[in-house]
Order: structure tokens, then sequence, then C-alpha cells
């Protein structure tokens, strides 16, 4: 969280929304993304899902990851690909929306201001 909090500050980004994100890929949730990700991958391809166990060594890493690469690669790419242009619009929705209510609420107080400003009609 540091590290996204410095890079934030340093680049003028979002500093709660860069924070936040950082607990999404953490070490609890990263088997489960990898696992969707790879299922995915190997959905989209047309290849059915390998049986593996994981084990942390580099032995299992050569020989295990050489077979699940390429399903993981395009699952990982088409989720990114969806949840970036997903977000982008959302935002930008999000954005445009918060603009007109304060368009609305600008138009409202500037016509109050005009009317209470007039001299009443005998």
């Amino acid at each position: 969280m540091g590290i996204a909090a410095f890079f934030a500050f340093y680049i003028n980004a979002n500093l709660p929304i860069s924070m936040g994100l950082v607990w999404i890929s953490n070490p609890i949730t990263i088997p489960p993304i990898f696992y969707g990700t790879y299922l995915l991958g190997a959905l989209m391809l047309g290849t059915p899902p390998g049986d593996f166990h994981i084990e942390l060594s580099l032995d299992w890493a050569l020989n295990e990851l050489t077979a699940i690469w390429i399903p993981l690669f395009v699952g990982s790419l088409t989720v990114g690909i969806v949840l970036a242009v997903s977000g982008y619009l959302s935002i930008q929705l999000a954005w445009r929306m918060h603009v007109a209510s304060n368009w609305k609420k600008r138009k409202l107080n500037r016509e109050r201001r005009q009317n209470s400003d007039t001299p009443p009609t005998p």
C-alpha cells in the first residue's frame, strides 16, 4: 500500500482508489483469480483444463507453467481488457452524471438568485 500511495501521489493519481485496488490482488486472492482466468482461457481456446497441483518449487514452475501459460495468458488478457473497458466506461458515466447534476444545481441556484433579485411588481 505504501508503494501504491507513493506512486499515486507522485504521478497525481487518485490516492484512495490506488490504495484500495492493492487489496484486489493480494496473496489470498491471487490463486482464485489465476485459476479463474486459466479456466476462461482454456474455455476460449477449446482445450480441456488440465489437472495440476501447485508446488512452490522451480521444477514445478518450469514443468507445469509451460503447459498452462497459454490459457492463463489468454484468460488474463481477456479479463484485463473487459475489466479495463468496463471500468473506463463506468467512470466516464459516473463523471458525466456528476457534472450534469452540478450543472442542474447551478442552473437552479442561478434562477433562484435572479428571481429573488427582481423587485416585486405592483
